[in-house]
């Protein structure tokens, strides 16, 4: 996926997402590139921007910081951790 594409697939949305540490994450993505998540146990912001064909997170509280792939899988959208696994998924 390129940097456009990556872009206009999430820029300005709030994605109902799937993390597989923290279950249920609703995940908005504000055009100036920040960042705001919610979850069973509380809130964080951040910065989000598209690196190289990677969405890169910096949550300012969460266990995240780093760029990982997206890919469509049918319906799903998924982020990859750096190593390949998958972080979060979306369903449409």
């Amino acid at each position: 996926m390129t940097n456009e594409e990556l872009i206009t697939l999430i820029k300005g949305k709030t994605l109902a997402t799937q993390n597989t540490q923290w279950g249920p994450v609703s995940l908005q993505f504000r055009d100036d590139g920040t960042l705001y998540g919610t979850n069973n146990s509380g809130r964080d912001s951040g910065k989000w921007r598209a690196d190289n064909g990677k969405l890169c997170l910096e949550w300012r509280r969460w266990d995240y910081v780093g760029c990982g792939i997206v890919q469509k899988v049918g319906n799903e959208l998924q982020h990859l951790w750096p190593n390949g696994t998958v972080h979060f998924l979306h369903r449409p």
